[in-house]
């Protein structure tokens, strides 16, 4: 399925709208994360309400690698936006192409973590991608989870900068 309509409009210098417009592939911004990420941290992270757990792990890529991965009209919320179906199918694709390097990567996790585990959360249909958010870190002592997005903060005071017929339309706050 096609995006219709997913027009930038950005008040910044047009080498930021280039990139955003003439992005390469989903696959080929996952390799270039995976070939470039540091990773900061993994730990284990408890679903609330339940007994259950999933492993997270806190990366760090570039600034506009990560513009590109979120934003772009081939990136992992136009994936969402074409359907629900198309963002899972770019999920797990996202999670297939990092897995292997996450899982045997040498960065500091928690002892109790093993690659069994690792790989099984990792790889189970519930496992995302996402941005870390303040207030929602997995671990607060850690350095690697601090959260550098706050939709609070953000509101309405924030310009559009994605049209899409959608989110601009609706009367739903999260749209925006």
């Amino acid at each position: 399925m096609d995006i219709e309509r997913w027009n930038f409009i950005l008040s910044e210098n047009g080498e930021r709208l280039e990139r955003l417009e003439k992005s390469s592939s989903f696959e080929s911004i996952v390799e270039d994360i995976r070939d470039h990420m540091t990773i900061l941290c993994c730990h284990q992270d408890p679903i609330q309400g339940t007994f259950f757990s999933r492993v997270a792990y806190c990366v760090k890529v570039d600034g506009d690698l990560f513009d590109l991965f979120f934003n772009s009209r081939t990136g992992y919320r136009a994936w969402y936006y074409r359907s629900p179906f198309e963002g899972l199918r770019a999920n797990s694709l996202a999670i297939g192409l990092l897995c292997p390097i996450l899982v045997v990567a040498d960065q500091p996790r928690e002892s109790s973590l093993s690659t069994d585990f690792i790989r099984e959360s990792l790889t189970s249909l519930s496992s995302k991608i996402w941005l870390a958010e303040c207030g929602r870190e997995i671990c607060l002592t850690c350095h690697g989870c601090s959260g550098e997005w706050s939709a609070s903060t953000l509101g309405n005071q924030k310009e559009l900068e994605i049209l899409n017929n959608r989110w601009e339309l609706s009367s739903d706050l999260r749209a925006r």
